[in-house]
């Protein structure tokens, strides 16, 4: 089970930090913090390099692992392509009325609908807009399927042992952050969350 009280607590920890680094180092109180894009990706790539510094090591020997590079709300995400069916461009996504927020809606997938998720809640990243061009990215495990909507698919990257550190303190669907700051998503959480949720 999840503890909701904790998790709210940890992620409004979470967003005042950023609020104040956002600010200059200076008290985060509520508002909105500078939207300057330069600004924003700096404190993002210092978050991602902090983050880096307090992991542990993968074990090494590992293989490499393939994984599907994509953009979401100008920061760089990893899913596994072992737990991904196909990338579909341009989807149309009918929203549900009132389901949760983090349900962006469902999509035909050669007939059988598909619930599409929003990941920018789950982590805390705020809401797509209504609308917004982008894809979705098919995820499959153990016999079941759903969506993950995502900005823009990029490119495909083999992932070495080396490369990539597990956090120690994180959210819960990031189970990993590369050296260039690509965090790695957690797909059982995802699942997990989605069965939880509907």
């Amino acid at each position: 089970m999840i503890d909701w009280a904790k998790a709210r607590d940890r992620l409004r920890k979470s967003q005042e930090a950023l609020g104040r680094e956002l600010n200059g180092g200076r008290e985060f109180n509520g508002h909105e913090p500078s939207n300057d894009p330069q600004h924003v990706q700096a404190v993002f790539r210092e978050r991602a390099a902090r983050l880096a510094r307090r992991q542990t090591p993968v074990a090494a020997g590992s293989a490499a692992i393939p994984l599907l590079v994509f953009r979401l709300r100008g920061e760089s995400y990893g899913i596994a392509l072992e737990d991904l069916a196909e990338v579909i461009p341009c989807p149309k996504c009918a929203p549900i009325p009132g389901s949760s927020p983090e349900l962006a809606g469902v999509i035909n997938v050669r007939g059988e609908i598909r619930p599409v998720w929003d990941p920018t809640r789950l982590l805390n990243l705020g809401a797509k807009e209504a609308d917004q061009p982008g894809c979705v990215l098919l995820v499959r495990r153990k016999g079941r399927e759903l969506g993950l909507w995502a900005d823009q698919a990029e490119r495909v990257r083999f992932l070495q042992p080396q490369e990539w550190t597990q956090p120690e303190e994180c959210s819960p669907y990031v189970k990993g952050v590369t050296v260039d700051a690509v965090m790695i998503l957690n797909t059982e959480a995802l699942f997990n969350e989605a069965r939880t949720t509907q």
